[in-house]
């Protein structure tokens, strides 16, 4: 709202709906306020909120004695409900100058619907879903006011759901070795349904390859009811097999979903190398060769596999000529350059990875290891 000393803002919270809402602000009460000094009303979005389309439509607009009062009613959390699940209560509240309520549009998904009476401006909605029935509908609830207000309207979504197969995500292949436990974790784990408690999962896994891993050394755990699960085992020779991870939520119908994770049993292991965290780095712009020193490098092991150095740069016109001087031992030496004649902003970030791999992979191992750690430069 502008007047002519400036404006004042005036947070109201709207509801996003395709049908169109009915809202009142009332300053009737507000001590000092005149009305008749408001020269614009201003209606934006709320620039502060995480995303935000479509089209705002003002159906009609009435300020001053042409304004109805209408009843406060909040805003209803959309329901969804497992079909078949018989009687469910809505808690509605922030109610005021309200004397009944009423619901329409609901018809073809609910009966037996009744209100408990208002008191301290909270009521419930029970209703019965009919049997055997699933979809979507919009109801409408509809607040009658006390004398000198009028009747407002909330529109919310009723949802009734068939009963959904559990989620998970599924895993790549994985090597382990032989006669030490491994644990794979898997994620996007649900029971299907929103609404239904994550302990009505049941979970199990079968070895394709029971010499290799067998059933009873495979536990599928699922911690604390959250999105992941962890399945564990002991390999006992080497070889291959396919473990099937079978997740119910014993509902009957469509309630299993199986995933299936290919392990690697291998004899042998080769550790990956080391190399410690490289510190960020502020260089002046423009100044010509550097030089850094990489420490706690090794290949992970004994000492026998050869290693090879790799480095990204994600703005190779800004930091050139990087390169890696190493002959053994634990430490090498990274030489850059700032050109004198690079381009770029002042306090321009480079990012820079340098990933070390050991050349330790045989058959009867899990193959060459590597490891990386990444820095940036501030051009100064």
């Amino acid at each position: 709202m502008i007047g002519p000393h400036g404006g004042a803002n005036l947070p109201v919270f709207i509801r996003a709906d395709p049908e169109f809402q009915t809202y009142c602000v009332n300053f009737s009460k507000v001590e000092g306020f005149d009305a008749h000094r408001i020269t614009t009303l201003i209606f934006c979005v709320n620039g502060a909120a995480d995303r935000w389309t479509g089209v705002v439509q003002l159906k009609s607009l009435r300020v001053g004695d042409e304004a109805s009062n209408f009843p406060i009613i909040e805003d209803i959390p959309d329901q969804t409900w497992l079909h078949d699940t018989g009687t469910h209560v809505v808690y509605l509240t922030g109610f005021d100058h309200v004397t009944q309520c009423s619901l329409t549009g609901a018809d073809t998904m609910v009966r037996n619907i009744s209100f408990s009476p208002i008191i301290e401006g909270r009521c419930t909605l029970t209703h019965d879903l009919l049997p055997g029935v699933v979809g979507t509908a919009y109801p409408t609830l509809t607040a009658v006011g006390e004398e000198g207000y009028g009747t407002l309207a909330r529109i919310f979504t009723l949802r009734v759901e068939d009963n959904l197969p559990p989620t998970i995500t599924p895993h790549p292949s994985v090597i382990v070795q032989v006669g030490k436990p491994f644990s794979v974790r898997f994620t996007g784990v649900s029971v299907g349904n929103v609404f239904m408690d994550d302990r009505s999962l049941a979970l199990t896994a079968h070895s394709s390859n029971p010499a290799v891993v067998a059933d009873m050394a495979l536990s599928a755990v699922n911690p604390f009811h959250v999105q992941y699960l962890y399945l564990r085992g002991l390999p006992t020779i080497a070889g291959d097999t396919d473990i099937a991870v079978t997740l119910d939520n014993q509902s009957g119908g469509n309630s299993v979903v199986t995933t299936t994770v290919h392990l690697r049993a291998v004899k042998q292991w080769n550790n990956p190398p080391t190399l410690d965290p490289i510190k960020d780095q502020h260089v002046g712009a423009k100044s010509g060769a550097h030089q850094l020193i990489l420490t706690g490098i090794s290949d992970g092991g004994d000492g026998k596999h050869p290693l090879t150095f790799t480095i990204d740069n994600s703005q190779p016109q800004r930091v050139t000529d990087l390169t890696i001087e190493y002959a053994a031992g634990d430490t090498a030496i990274l030489h850059y350059n700032v050109p004198l004649a690079a381009s770029g902003a002042w306090g321009d970030k480079v990012s820079v990875t340098v990933t070390v791999m050991n050349h330790g992979g045989t058959p009867d191992n899990n193959g060459d290891q590597s490891v990386s750690q990444s820095f940036s430069m501030f051009i100064r």
